[in-house]
């Protein structure tokens, strides 16, 4: 019988994306906002995501993709501060960790690299980790960017490609506004400043930043065309009649670099044109600017009978509906790491959930709720209408 695991990871692999934008207020709050796009695939509605709070000085078991990755089981690892996450359950107490913030204000998030190599297991290795503990690992080991960068090259982030198919890369974003990117490429770890404030999936950050010159038609205002424009017939031509022109050539499909484009430019004109005045226009913006990548389910689809990148493995729920997954909008995140606050929502339910670290009671066990909590966050305001003077039916 297959494991919970395996079938999970397998699942994963089939489909996982991801979108990431942050921004820094006029006061100086830094915010952030991501995207999970994955598939449960066939019948499945959604994945069981969890939300979990666990208090500090927590041993935390790796997961059973983790001990995959080894061969063998690996001791706990310390969860130093008190962390909020998303994780999915792999049973036992074993979560895969894929977003998150410590009490220090350190946020770290899983992306998809596929392209992604991490060092080979080797016998007896010391100082090693496997890829998939390593979200939550950071949560629970560093406080900020720079104490990552300090100490987090002492150890191996190792993986076994014959196991290992769903592979990432990690943003992690501190208090104090500093956006790194981790990627692993040919076994070696590259910690990439994230100037641009942007993430998607593959290829890497550098090949997506370069990417951007092919949309320098893309403009904050629209276009000029008076000085070149001629009388005909029908009129003065070509005249600008429509609005949204200054955005004419940004892609709009779902692909990684179609996304990371999109989020870029979307949110450099947006604050150009539009300054925002406080924390609150900067979390309007990042949730905007996310909802522009947002991906209804059913529009990206993988049929089991077409070969992909994602692999063979079929589940029985597969079989039976004839796709792979549905890659879609399962979930977003929205994080203010200087004020220490965690918001998150899903498909069914738009509305923002708000956990603020500052204010939680971490008590003494990891204890969870559910993601996906069946609502859809409609609220019903027919009772609030009220008298507006003595209008009202003629007699």
């Amino acid at each position: 019988m297959l494991s919970k695991a395996f079938v999970l990871a397998c699942t994963m692999g089939s489909a996982l994306g991801c979108s990431y934008v942050g921004i820094t207020a006029p006061n100086g709050e830094e915010v952030v906002g991501r995207t999970m796009e994955a598939g449960a695939g066939g019948t499945v509605d959604h994945m069981q995501w969890e939300v979990l709070k666990i208090p500090p000085r927590t041993m935390m078991p790796h997961n059973s993709a983790a001990a995959a990755c080894y061969g063998t089981p690996f001791p706990d690892y310390e969860m130093l501060y008190g962390t909020v996450a998303i994780a999915l359950p792999f049973g036992n107490g074993q979560y895969l960790f894929t977003d998150g913030m410590n009490d220090q204000g350190l946020t770290v998030g899983m992306h998809i690299l596929r392209e992604a190599k991490y060092e080979p297991i080797a016998p007896n290795m010391q100082n090693s980790l496997c890829y998939s503990d390593i979200n939550g690992w950071l949560l629970g080991q560093f406080s900020s960017v720079s104490d990552m960068r300090e100490r987090l090259p002492n150890t191996h982030i190792v993986y076994n490609p014959q196991v290992s198919t769903t592979r990432g890369m990690w943003t992690v974003t501190d208090a104090e506004g500093e956006h790194a990117v981790l990627e692993w490429t040919d076994g070696h770890l590259t910690i990439v400043n994230n100037t641009l404030k942007v993430l998607s999936n593959d290829p890497t950050y550098t090949w997506h930043v370069k990417n951007l010159e092919n949309y320098m038609q893309v403009s904050p205002y629209w276009q000029d065309q008076s000085k070149i424009s001629i009388m005909t017939d029908y009129g003065e031509v070509p005249v600008q009649k429509a609005h949204g022109v200054n955005l004419g050539g940004l892609p709009g499909d779902a692909m990684p670099a179609s996304r990371f484009a999109r989020l870029f430019y979307m949110k450099q004109i947006s604050e150009l044109v539009n300054p925002m005045k406080n924390i609150n226009d900067a979390i309007n913006l990042i949730t905007a600017v996310l909802n522009s990548v947002f991906i209804p389910k059913g529009s990206v689809a993988s049929k089991v009978d077409v070969p992909d990148f994602t692999g063979t493995y079929i589940t029985p729920s597969m079989a039976k509906t004839g796709y792979r997954g549905f890659d879609y909008t399962e979930w977003s995140a929205l994080k203010v790491t200087t004020t220490k606050q965690y918001m998150m929502k899903t498909y069914m339910d738009n509305q923002w959930k708000l956990i603020d670290l500052t204010k939680i009671h971490w008590g003494t066990r990891v204890t969870s709720t559910p993601l996906f909590d069946g609502q859809t966050g409609i609220k019903d305001i027919t009772p609030t209408f009220k008298s507006v003077g003595t209008n009202g039916l003629k007699e």
